[in-house]
């Protein structure tokens, strides 16, 4: 196996004793004089070199996010996935959205099948609550051509593994049985699943798309995973029930405020009821101090058994852990004194030392850029593999020819990220014309010589130097002062003209949101997320359904236009009625795309005006441009 992007580090004698302590399991180990930018660099390297799950546990929800965007940037290669954190909330909602939870599960499913991919995640998600693996793996259900399905038997097992049954499938987690025919999404899947039946033998397994019913392709075998974090057998739910009856009473004859009684009776009540019934609870956060502990785990329980655990500044991550205990502290002590949440609640929070304890027994490598222990990981092998940052060129490129003249005179390989093969090809010719011998490549797999510079059409936050390799990886921010990544799927951006505040709306407004379609707002309602205190703008859907979004993602919706005289139709969540009518807006916008190919092929008749040719300064305004060129200027261009 080549890869251009690490193989160099092979190089550094710390590199390869690191390796080597991995193989002689010489755990915990300790990495000083890494920079945050070359992080990524590490953890790709390693999960490459050393073909294991890696992985990385960071401080900030935020930066375990970028991380793995950065490393998907980085290399096609590249497996790898973010672990969301999941947001705890302690108030009694109708209806959620299960996105960010069919994403975990998903994910579990991999780190079930050992999978070696870099998972990155942040050490808050340590705490979540999920079912343990082992009844994840029991529960999940695995079919072939040659299973026999039993239609009751299966329903009922669909039902309690947290799926929904509807007469159409629109969304993951639903199923519905026709006759002999059963349609399921699972998480696990990017497109739902139609098992045929003839009796009770499987007579085909294929995927079929969700707006147009029709089959995809067939499939030999299949897994179904649950569509819930908690699952609950009856007799489960009967004994959370009686837990919380038990804590509800003891706090009902201990509290001295009558209207706290009253509010505590008045939500959880119901909730007894429900479990009581075996019904299903939209809100499984109210209900997890009461679930026995043998069903609880957390995504520590999934990690692979060789898998390595890298620790992003051990110190900074204690830091947040008591910082993120502080808060839900206090806002749950707030939330009691209410009748909000009850005593069993007051323990859902963030424990450093159970941290520390859940990964005692992993291969852990800590990361710091101080040459300073861990008390809790004690290192059995210190390495430093020294980095320092990338000269800054802010588009000075005499700046950056030295630099690279320099770099093949010490026998460097140097690798520059262009951002995209238009950059690419551009930066090769501007290279070449500087007597700098540049090769293009656009695969990782290929050998890289000392004093040779290689452009790759990958995207690099930050470039990075690994003197004692004699390894220069150089960005394309670096150079251009820009941020431009290879080209991905665009997320819609809403034009200034079309963004709102708060100020424009009023309660009963309708609104249209980027990707549930129109809904009601009903104002600004409190909740608390994670031990914080959020402002959400709260919009109903059809039915009961209800969306809470947060205020600083108001660009997602904007305010209905309309006829006056006629009320809009609202949406239903997890409905596929908006992603028809975008679709169908996108064939209109499809057929005017194709007149206005008709005028442009007559304009291509139409002699031109030839230009002189471009200057190298017109090449340098091209390369400052920060922002990715859609296809239609390219080609004016």
């Amino acid at each position: 196996m080549r890869d251009v992007l690490i193989d160099p580090l092979m190089n550094l004698d710390s590199y390869k004793k690191l390796n080597e302590s991995i193989a002689n399991k010489e755990f915990p180990i300790m990495i000083h004089g890494l920079i945050e930018e070359n992080l990524l660099h590490l953890a790709y390297a390693l999960n490459r070199h050393i073909d294991r799950q890696i992985i990385v546990i960071t401080a900030e929800e935020t930066s375990a996010k970028k991380l793995a965007e950065d490393i998907r940037a980085m290399s096609n290669y590249a497996d790898v996935e973010y672990f969301p954190k999941k947001e705890v909330i302690f108030y009694d909602i109708e209806a959620l959205s299960n996105q960010i939870t069919h994403e975990r599960l998903r994910i579990l499913y991999r780190l079930v099948n050992k999978e070696n991919i870099i998972l990155t995640l942040s050490a808050q998600s340590l705490f979540d609550i999920i079912i343990k693996r082992e009844i994840f793996e029991s529960t999940t259900i695995n079919l072939d051509l040659n299973s026999k399905v039993e239609l009751g038997s299966l329903q009922n097992k669909l039902v309690q593994m947290g799926y929904e049954r509807v007469n159409l499938v629109e969304g993951k987690g639903q199923f519905s049985i026709r006759g002999g025919i059963v349609d399921i999404y699972s998480p696990n899947y990017s497109n739902p699943l139609r098992i045929e039946l003839f009796d009770d033998e499987i007579d085909s397994i294929r995927y079929f798309d969700v707006m147009s019913q029709r089959t995809i392709n067939n499939l030999e075998k299949i897994a179904i995973i649950p569509s819930k974090e908690i699952i609950l057998s009856e007799p489960q739910k009967k004994n959370v029930a009686e837990n919380l009856k038990r804590d509800l009473s003891k706090y009902v004859n201990k509290t001295k405020n009558s209207r706290t009684s009253e509010i505590a009776s008045n939500k959880f009540n119901p909730i007894i009821e429900s479990l009581n019934e075996n019904s299903e609870l939209a809100n499984l956060d109210l209900i997890l101090p009461y679930v026995d502990e043998y069903i609880k785990s957390s995504v520590v329980d999934y990690f692979c058994l060789d898998s390595i655990v890298l620790l992003d500044e051990v110190k900074s991550i204690e830091e947040k852990i008591k910082v993120s205990r502080e808060i839900r502290n206090s806002e749950l002590l707030e939330l009691f004194e209410t009748g909000e949440v009850l005593n069993s609640h007051l323990n859902l929070n963030y424990d450093y030392s159970k941290l520390v304890k859940a990964l005692k027994d992993k291969n852990i490598i800590t990361k710091s850029f101080f040459l300073k222990p861990d008390e809790d990981f004690p290192p059995k092998a210190i390495y430093q593999i020294s980095a320092k940052q990338a000269s800054f060129y802010a588009n000075n490129f005499n700046f950056l020819i030295e630099d690279l003249k320099r770099y093949m005179y010490r026998g460097y390989k140097t690798l520059i990220f262009s951002g995209t093969l238009e950059r690419a090809n551009r930066l090769k010719t501007q290279l070449n014309e500087a007597s700098i011998n540049a090769a293009l490549i656009e695969d990782e797999d290929t050998f890289i010589q000392s004093s040779q510079v290689f452009i790759i059409p990958r995207s690099l936050e930050k470039g990075f130097e690994y003197e004692n390799a004699k390894f220069a990886l150089i960005s394309d921010k670096d150079i251009l002062g820009s941020n431009k990544k290879a080209k991905k799927a665009r997320k819609k951006k809403v034009k200034s003209n079309d963004a709102i505040s708060l100020g424009d709306l009023n309660e009963g407004d309708y609104v249209v949101h980027e990707n549930h379609g129109i809904g009601q707002y009903l104002g600004i309602v409190q909740l608390d997320v994670d031990g914080v205190k959020k402002d959400y703008l709260s919009i109903a859907y059809r039915g009961k359904d209800k969306l809470y979004l947060p205020i600083d993602q108001m660009n997602m919706i904007q305010k209905y236009v309309g006829n006056d005289t006629t009320l809009p139709k609202v949406n239903s969540l997890d409905s596929i009625e908006w992603v028809k009518k975008r679709n169908k807006t996108k064939r209109a916008i499809e057929e005017m795309a194709k007149d206005l190919v008709e005028l442009y092929a007559k304009r291509e008749h139409i002699e031109g005006y030839a230009f002189s040719p471009d200057t190298p300064w017109q090449k340098e305004f091209e390369d400052s441009f920060p922002y990715e060129e859609t296809e239609g200027q390219l080609r004016a261009i």
